[in-house]
């Protein structure tokens, strides 16, 4: 049959569409199509003319779907994707209607996720609608930019607030793109719909200079009787241990802790390449860059700092004892965390462990953050190779360095000199930093 289309033999039946003339056989457009299927029997003029003309369908379109119609596929440029689709719907076409579902769901790219999510909505079709809004999630910032974006219905932006896969850096961003939404919105939206929205922005995880500069002043939140309520509420809410979590999205992922060096950490998932191979050190793999200001000669090496396991118990791992002794990890440049836990291990000695220091955070290695300090902290015991962990409060600002910085003695006694004497003061080994291990937890966002 389809030699005998390409060649015009035996077609009884001819689809008009915008000036062109498509000769077929009505038998196959019957069997293919619900809608040729009902013209050609249900006593209509097409039933005894065995011509039909379609109107809103470009013939460009209508001649992928005829080709498919016979040869079970069609080729056609990318960019009549979505009036294919919708072709294929209105003419009964099912087959093309799901393949072209599929390939849209695939290629679907955030300049072009708004349509597909109206063509879609309008086709009743989920897995079009499924792909483009996850489409927009990851490129949340790309469709914001766009006029499209503007003429979103407001159903459409409460569905995106709703979603913690949001890809923004902060929630500022979010609260930008909304106020941007609402500005050109005419006539405005209704106050049940701003209460909606407004619920939706998790305010406590912005700057407070950014809320008391443009939060507060903004149309979005003074235009609605009960906008600064519901900005207050959400900032009271998180007072008492109610803060909204930040928003993950395109290569944001959750580390989260249970216990220290269990196989939830970033380190851990680094060495694994996400749990995908056997575990190797980090450092060892140039999958990160493990530092130190300095090494006792013979009893230190950067890659012990960023070990997983160690099985000896005599494993040494030591600066030398100079004040302010640091050892370091940077994840990379394409890497950062919101810390939320972490943990160290000391190394194989019993004595010299940390109780004065600094775990801080950089973006460039240069300048530094304290995250959490700690004083005459003895959570790390004498005992060889001792582990805690601790949570940390970073604010919501995300780093892909981290160090430990010894700002005090360790836990070394001091020594008797041949009178009995201990003299702390001068020893010799009080600024040793000795660790075997730091483990890293929390929202993290990776871009392979």
């Amino acid at each position: 049959m389809v030699q005998m289309w390409r060649e015009g033999l035996l077609c009884d039946a001819e689809v008009h569409v915008d000036g062109r003339v498509f000769p077929a056989h009505r038998i196959v457009l019957a069997a293919c199509s619900t809608f040729m299927r009902s013209a050609f029997t249900v006593g209509l003029s097409e039933t005894t003319t065995a011509s039909v003309v379609l109107e809103e369908v470009a013939p460009a379109v209508f001649e992928a779907v005829l080709e498919f119609v016979y040869a079970g596929t069609c080729t056609f440029d990318e960019s009549l994707s979505l009036e294919v689709l919708q072709a294929a719907s209105r003419l009964g076409v099912r087959s093309l209607e799901i393949e072209v579902e599929t390939q849209i769901a695939k290629r679907v790219d955030p300049a072009t996720c708004l349509e597909v999510w109206k063509a879609g909505d309008v086709l009743s079709m989920p897995a079009v609608v499924k792909a483009a809004q996850e489409c927009a999630q990851e490129g949340f910032l790309e469709v914001a930019a766009q006029d499209a974006w503007l003429a979103m219905p407001a159903s459409w932006l409460e569905c995106l607030l709703n979603s913690g896969k949001l890809a923004v850096d902060k929630e500022e961003q979010v609260f930008e793109a909304v106020t941007r939404w609402h500005a050109a919105q005419r006539p405005p939206p209704s106050l049940e719909a701003l209460d909606r929205l407004l619920a939706l922005v998790r305010w406590p995880l912005m700057e407070q200079g950014f809320v008391a500069e443009r939060v507060n002043t903004s149309p979005l939140v003074t235009s609605h009787p009960g906008g600064a309520l519901a900005v207050a509420t959400a900032f009271q809410a998180a007072l008492y241990g109610a803060c909204p979590t930040p928003r993950l999205g395109k290569g944001r992922r959750v580390f989260r802790f249970e216990s220290a060096f269990d196989t939830n950490g970033v380190l851990y998932d680094i060495g694994t390449c996400g749990g995908t191979t056997a575990y190797r050190n980090p450092h060892e793999a140039g999958q990160v860059v493990a530092s130190a200001s300095s090494f006792e000669p013979g009893y230190g090496k950067p890659q012990a700092f960023v070990e997983h396991a160690v099985d000896d118990p005599y494993q040494y791992n030591q600066t030398r004892s100079i004040a302010q002794s640091w050892m370091a990890v940077d994840l990379g440049e394409r890497r950062s965390l919101v810390l939320d836990h972490y943990c160290l291990r000391s190394d194989g000695n019993e004595k010299y462990k940390p109780r004065t220091w600094e775990l801080q955070g950089s973006n460039d290695g240069q300048s530094w953050q304290t995250l959490r300090r700690h004083e005459e902290d003895d959570s790390l015991s004498d005992e060889s190779m001792s582990i805690a962990a601790w949570p940390v409060d970073a604010g919501g600002q995300s780093f892909r360095c981290f160090r430990v910085l010894q700002t005090g003695a360790n836990s070394f006694e001091g020594h008797e000199d041949d009178h009995g004497t201990v003299d702390d003061a001068e020893d010799e080994n009080l600024h040793h930093l000795m660790l075997t291990g730091i483990e890293l937890y929390g929202r993290a966002h990776f871009l392979e």
